[in-house]
Formats: C-alpha cells, structure tokens, sequence
C-alpha cells in the first residue's frame, strides 16, 4: 500500500467515524474532508477541506442546492454545498469520500 493510499484510508476512517456521530459541526467536517488537486500549481496536493478554505479559498464557495433539492429540484449532490473555491480550479467534484479540484485542462482530458 502506497503512503498515498495509507493517508486516504486513514481520512476515509475519520469520515466514517465523523458520519457516526452525526456531527454537523462545520468545522469539524472541513478537517475531515479531503482535497486532492489535478493540474495547476498544486498539481498533486492533498490537503484538508480546512486547509483549503483558510489558505488557498478565492473567498467564494460553490453553489448551495439545499432549497433546490428541498423543492424538489435536481442539481449536484449535498456533498458539494458551500464549500471553497480556488483561483484556476473549477469548482470542487465529489470524489468518493474527497474532494477533488481540478483544471480545466485536466477536466477537459479526463473528458474524453
């Protein structure tokens, strides 16, 4: 098992483990989701959803779709709600228990 797969099961764990305890602390959700970047000068880096927000976040966040779906309307999954975005990523995908920022570049061969 590579230290990448090591470090994102132990982040898988503490998700889980933060599901069980029903926790809607914010903050507490930001440590353990996870960010991993594709393209672009963090090309490679995985960091907390914390991380992101305090150090890398343009001072907006994705879209919320808590009224959407409330209504009855479709669009992306809760996940996703509210969280940071980041000069020259497109904003975050959900990635299997992280998140995943990439390019458009890199989205666009992804794509293909």
């Amino acid at each position: 098992m590579t230290d990448f797969e090591k470090l994102s099961a132990h982040w898988e764990k503490m998700r889980l483990h933060l599901e069980e305890l029903d926790k809607e602390d914010h903050e507490a959700k930001q440590m353990c989701t996870m960010a991993v970047f594709y393209g672009g000068k963090y090309d490679g880096q995985m960091m907390t959803e914390w991380q992101v927000e305090n150090k890398l976040c343009n001072g907006q966040h994705s879209y919320d779709g808590s009224e959407t779906r409330k209504n009855g309307g479709v669009c992306h999954h809760a996940v996703l709600d509210n969280n940071p975005l980041v000069d020259g990523y497109l904003s975050p995908m959900w990635d299997g228990g992280r998140l995943r920022y990439e390019t458009q570049e890199v989205y666009d061969i992804l794509s293909m």
